[in-house]
């Protein structure tokens, strides 16, 4: 089957507001559907109607076991990567830098490390959630992950290799060149040095919820490290052990 659109499962600060807003520049804002932008509610997104399977593009924060449901044939799925406990912290700050975000009452006058003790909620969004954003029933291990990867192409990166997805993107999109990928939606860099970013305690907390992300991270993140030529064919030497 050809695959001529892309769907980009945007796991939470890592990398997806970059690759939509690059790829509207390319291609236009029509042809893209953004879960979450212009009102797009998750029952509109999810309904499968002639005029979202219209979309060239298509992404969001939605898992690929829910996404699949409704785009299936001729789509690429893209996802990137990010190390666990550095998205913990960029999605706290985020969260608390964002009076609109629907966490920042809850967040914004506590902790990080309140937050993941009484915030059901934000520990949901930091709890092995790379694995369940990529593995089919949602489950949160790096065995399923790695698993609906290699079943389902899904071409995935880690953000040091964020290289890679904007030449094959552009390939898939018939684009004459692969446009740089510009780095929108970060905070500045001072805002991760806060003492209570740095807390030994704190890391102990986020690196526990975050042992199956930490093994799906660095999996995929060697097969790039280990290869001659890292691209995204390397994901054919994943290796499943069913037992």
């Amino acid at each position: 089957m050809q695959l001529d659109k892309i769907f980009f499962i945007h796991i939470p600060k890592a990398a997806g507001t970059s690759f939509r807003k690059t790829v509207q520049d390319q291609i236009g804002r029509e042809k893209v559907l953004w879960l979450g932008e212009n009102n797009v509610s998750m029952d509109k997104f999810r309904a499968d109607t002639p005029e979202n399977l219209a979309h060239t593009v298509v992404g969001g924060h939605i898992p690929y076991g829910l996404a699949s449901q409704t785009y299936k044939d001729g789509y690429q799925y893209f996802a990137t990567l990010r190390e666990p406990v550095s998205r913990a912290i960029s999605l706290h700050n985020f969260i608390c830098s964002r009076p609109g975000h629907a966490l920042y009452e809850e967040l914004s006058e506590i902790s990080i490390k309140r937050a993941i003790e009484v915030s059901t909620r934000f520990r949901s969004q930091i709890n092995n959630l790379q694995c369940n954003y990529l593995s089919e029933n949602r489950q949160r291990t790096s065995k399923a992950a790695l698993r609906s990867i290699k079943k389902n192409n899904i071409k995935v990166n880690t953000m040091e290799f964020g290289h890679l997805l904007m030449p094959e993107a552009s390939s898939l999109l018939g684009l004459p060149k692969a446009p740089e990928m510009e780095k929108r939606n970060t905070a500045s860099k001072g805002s991760y040095a806060k003492p209570e970013y740095l807390d030994r305690e704190l890391l102990e907390m986020i690196i526990d919820l975050n042992k199956e992300d930490l093994v799906l991270y660095y999996y995929i993140k060697g097969i790039y490290e280990n290869a001659l030529e890292p691209s995204y064919d390397n994901l054919k030497n994943i290796r499943l052990n069913e037992s």
